[in-house]
């Protein structure tokens, strides 16, 4: 061990014994109170205005709101539409810890929920593994809401498709939380989950994790967005219609156009409509690795698509590679070489937009590779 790394390895082991580890700590249990306003109006032009209601919560006898906002300094509040108010704050959370969600927590919970609530939850059990707004893992299975067995490993599949991701996640299940995925959740650091309700065992199994808070919401498929999307960027206002998906079903896709010699299988098509679902939900450019109902990789938020789909190599190679896996593009596919790559892979279809000016080039690359493709004619970016 070097000299200087001594140096840097007694100030870290002399901060551990202080107060100021400890001090650091407390920061993140610790509730940075608002002076927020109950109410905020949008108005635009001669339409109605927008009325927005500070969202809070009872927590034991108490009106509790946002811990505090994307970092521990930051007081933050979170206002509701009035008219969908009633949606959030259903959300009732059985488990209080740590003071309480912060922003980047109602914000992975309600992507999460927005991916898994799409899913009918009598007959599709769905789990997404949330990291910085994104999901690192998601796993979607046909499978009866009583098969609990199955339920618990299709969150463990979620989980381990990025476990390094993983770390500190916030997850939302479309089905309840036995006591054998309780077990599951145990196995790792979780911040929160959302379901739609947890068992009397997995309550008090959870319970011994003294900071995880778990929230419980009666319908997921609410979470869906169906207002105005309302952003500011550099203090300018943008308010946006919700991005509506037209392909949402098997029978959609099938409708699609297949530019290419080879038509998708059956479970290919299966596989293809969740990804693009999974794609349709994660920050451009992205895209989404699937097989057999579980995400292989996720690819999100780079500024090229070859460098989301190397990334989601790499990180696939960790947990067993991509052989005989689907790709979702939220964006058209530019370049063959974004079909060379995934090739080289094994990845067997592909479902994008389509419009590319290198569309027949794409194309004639896909064939070569053996490669089914669909296109959905309808572009899935999302800037957020």
């Amino acid at each position: 061990m070097s000299h200087q790394t001594n140096a840097v390895y007694f100030v870290a082991e002399r901060f551990k014994r202080s107060d100021g580890e400890q001090a650091m700590r407390a920061l993140y249990r610790t509730a940075v109170l608002d002076d927020f306003p109950d109410t905020v109006t949008v108005g635009l032009g001669d339409k109605p205005a927008m009325r927005f209601r500070k969202a809070t919560w009872s927590v034991n006898g108490e009106k509790r709101g946002l811990r505090y906002g994307t970092n521990p300094s930051q007081a933050a509040a979170l206002y509701i539409p009035e008219e969908h108010a009633a949606i959030l704050e259903s959300l009732r959370w059985v488990k209080w810890g740590k003071g309480g969600p912060s922003v980047t927590n109602i914000q992975d919970g309600i992507r999460g929920m927005q991916i898994v609530g799409h899913f009918p939850q009598d007959s599709i059990s769905a789990a997404a593994v949330m990291k910085h707004l994104n999901p690192c893992g998601v796993a979607i299975w046909h499978i009866p809401k009583t098969d609990i067995y199955s339920q618990a490993n299709l969150y463990t599949s979620a989980r381990e498709a990025d476990p390094r991701a993983a770390f500190g996640s916030v997850v939302a299940l479309n089905y309840p939380v036995t006591g054998l995925v309780a077990a599951r959740i145990l196995e790792s650091f979780v911040e929160v989950v959302y379901s739609p309700a947890y068992s009397h065992q997995a309550l008090a199994m959870l319970e011994e994790k003294k900071d995880l808070r778990l929230a419980e919401v009666p319908d997921m498929h609410e979470y869906i967005q169906t207002i105005p999307n309302i952003t500011m960027m550099g203090g300018a206002l943008i308010i946006e219609e919700p991005l509506k998906i037209k392909i949402q079903t098997l029978e959609d896709i099938k409708q699609c156009a297949v530019p290419t010699s080879r038509k998708p299988t059956e479970q290919e098509y299966k596989d293809l409509i969740d990804a693009w679902w999974v794609a349709a939900n994660i920050r451009s450019n992205g895209v989404a690795f699937q097989r057999y109902g579980i995400a292989l990789a996720i690819g999100t938020g780079n500024q090229d698509r070859i460098g989301a789909i190397e990334s989601c190599i790499a990180a696939a190679r960790r947990t067993g590679g991509l052989e005989r896996s689907v790709m979702a593009s939220d964006g058209f596919i530019p370049n063959i070489d974004n079909v060379q790559v995934i090739a080289r892979e094994g990845v067997t279809a592909i479902v994008q937009p389509g419009g590319s000016v290198s569309d027949c080039k794409v194309i004639e690359e896909c064939n070569l590779h053996g490669i089914a493709m669909v296109f959905t004619g309808e572009r899935a970016f999302s800037h957020f």
